[in-house]
């Protein structure tokens, strides 16, 4: 589930940011406000949002659902580190590529998405730890199959008890790790990609 929405989040916020990025069009800034909206809406207003928009829709509450939230949730931040990055991308390498007889969809497999790697892994790091810690999205959205922070919820209610705490601590540990391989990683990328 949180790996479906990261990728669905990925692979629109780098389009939207590719498009803003890009040439200047009338209602650009339109178009960045409705991308940075879903982070700047509190949690639980979106969720009621999300359940109601979902109810509009026909979509069941379930795991659908709760893909389809985490994915507009995570857009706007996939979306900012991206547009971040292609900021830093030298215009000349894309017109050497141009001027070299690349059409622009061979320009940006060949040189736009290689130097877009390390901020694409690095937001897809971000959004799988927000996808996984969504306890407010997951409980407005989800149906009869629990999600992990809905279920430690749930057990919370009976009391505290040696799950909780070992299902806590694997994932503040698990967190962790992948924080710190995620950082280690994007510092390599970036080393290889300035030289």
């Amino acid at each position: 589930m949180d790996l479906l929405s990261t990728l669905i989040s990925i692979f629109v916020g780098t389009w939207i940011a590719v498009l803003l990025q890009g040439r200047r069009f009338f209602g650009r800034a339109v178009v960045f406000g409705l991308t940075i909206l879903p982070a700047v809406v509190p949690g639980i207003i979106s969720a009621i949002a999300f359940r109601v928009y979902a109810r509009w829709l026909g979509i069941e509450p379930g795991m659908g659902a709760i893909i389809w939230s985490h994915a507009v949730h995570n857009v706007p931040f996939v979306a900012l580190v991206v547009m971040a990055r292609l900021s830093t991308l030298p215009k000349s390498q894309i017109e050497a590529a141009r001027d070299l007889g690349a059409d622009p969809l061979i320009a940006f497999l060949r040189i736009t998405l290689p130097y877009l790697v390390p901020a694409i892994l690095g937001a897809s790091i971000f959004c799988l730890l927000l996808s996984f810690d969504d306890f407010v999205r997951s409980f407005f959205l989800g149906g009869y199959e629990p999600t992990l922070p809905v279920l430690i919820f749930a057990k919370l209610r009976s009391g505290m008890s040696p799950e909780i705490n070992a299902i806590a601590t694997f994932a503040l540990v698990l967190t962790a790790i992948v924080g710190l391989w995620a950082e280690r990683f994007t510092r390599r990328m970036n080393k290889d990609a300035e030289t």
